[in-house]
């Protein structure tokens, strides 16, 4: 498994407790987390099957209560043990039904098949092509049908980008960053559909399992 800066990054107990205030405490971040939790809820709603939920990384907690709402069973998965202190002390009254392990996403605990959906929610962008490669597929692996993802790269790429992509290989300039959409699709999904978030060049991607 490789070492990346993000791995270690939300590892420390400071970083973990004031994560949410720092991005969310603020005008622009209070209606980013709504215009998120929208969208979210949308994916959610598309998707014709309910079931078992993997929620990868599940962080401090964010969307773990919209899961269950949505009549999912949860489970919460992260690298961080730090992060899941702050979502066990913020549902300790709900933490009876709190499903939550501490692993790696390049290597998930899980059977194959073990979930009906798996979620990840702002974390492929902030990992090395490579390591997202790995982690997509293990993703697949522990799915039985669904995908959720949310990224400002799930658009085809259009044809001026597909010019800059291609002089910037010929320099032999990294250009893993435009290839995120394509790495959804070679690790063997299929895309159904796409929910903009409000006031943001993201989206919520809606994918499903191929054979």
């Amino acid at each position: 498994m490789e070492n990346y800066a993000r791995k270690s990054h939300y590892r420390d107990e400071t970083v973990a407790k004031s994560y949410f205030e720092k991005r969310f405490s603020s005008r622009k971040g209070r209606r980013e987390d709504v215009e998120t939790r929208l969208a979210l809820e949308r994916a959610l709603n598309w998707i014709p099957t309910k079931g078992r939920i993997l929620d990868l990384p599940c962080g401090n907690g964010r969307f773990s209560r919209g899961f269950g709402e949505k009549g999912y069973v949860y489970f919460g998965a992260d690298i961080s043990m730090e992060m899941m202190k702050v979502l066990i002390g913020e549902m300790k009254e709900q933490t009876k039904g709190l499903l939550l392990i501490q692993c790696d996403g390049e290597h998930l605990p899980f059977k194959d098949g073990a979930f009906d959906c798996v979620a990840c929610i702002r974390f492929l962008n902030l990992v090395p092509f490579s390591v997202r490669e790995r982690i997509l597929k293990e993703m697949r692996r522990v799915s039985k049908g669904w995908l959720i993802v949310q990224s400002h790269r799930l658009r085809p790429i259009g044809p001026l980008v597909s010019l800059k992509v291609f002089a910037k290989r010929l320099f032999g300039a990294d250009v893993a960053k435009y290839r995120f959409r394509e790495g959804i699709i070679q690790a063997g999904w299929k895309e159904e559909k796409r929910i903009r978030i409000r006031h943001k060049r993201q989206y919520i991607g809606i994918y499903q399992r191929t054979e």
